[in-house]
């Protein structure tokens, strides 16, 4: 089984200024962050019909966003019979497992794979 693109649940971007971006996305879009915090990551709140979320993680300076592979991670459901086997086939095509099950109280279990170019993909592990 391969990744489902109509499986998106979440965007995370790569943010220098947290409090800009903050501003930004409720200025811009009328997203106030959420009340919650994990590993670092800032949510924002979205309206409920949205299919999926965002996340703003900080990071020091433009040479860390560039060092980290990518400016943003899109996140895709996949259910836990078929994660391994997309762990196969990225590693196969050239990619590489970067995080794999991390919790994430409220999500579920996190991984991480990367395409040969550096760009990041998230996996979020959910019972069939």
């Amino acid at each position: 089984m391969r990744i489902n693109p109509t499986k998106l649940c979440q965007i995370e971007l790569q943010v220098r200024d947290i409090a800009a971006a903050l501003a930004f996305y409720h200025n811009v879009f009328g997203w106030q962050e959420a009340p919650v915090e994990i590993h670092g990551l800032h949510l924002l709140s979205v309206p409920e019909h949205c299919p999926w979320g965002i996340s703003l993680i900080p990071v020091a300076s433009n040479s860390e966003i560039m060092s980290a592979g990518a400016r943003q991670v899109l996140y895709f459901h996949v259910d836990k019979e078929s994660l391994q086997n997309i762990l196969s086939l990225c590693e196969s095509a050239g990619g590489r497992l970067l995080r794999k099950h991390i919790p994430t109280p409220g999500y579920g279990l996190i991984s991480q794979i990367e395409d040969p170019d550096g760009h990041r993909w998230g996996l979020v592990e959910t019972e069939s």
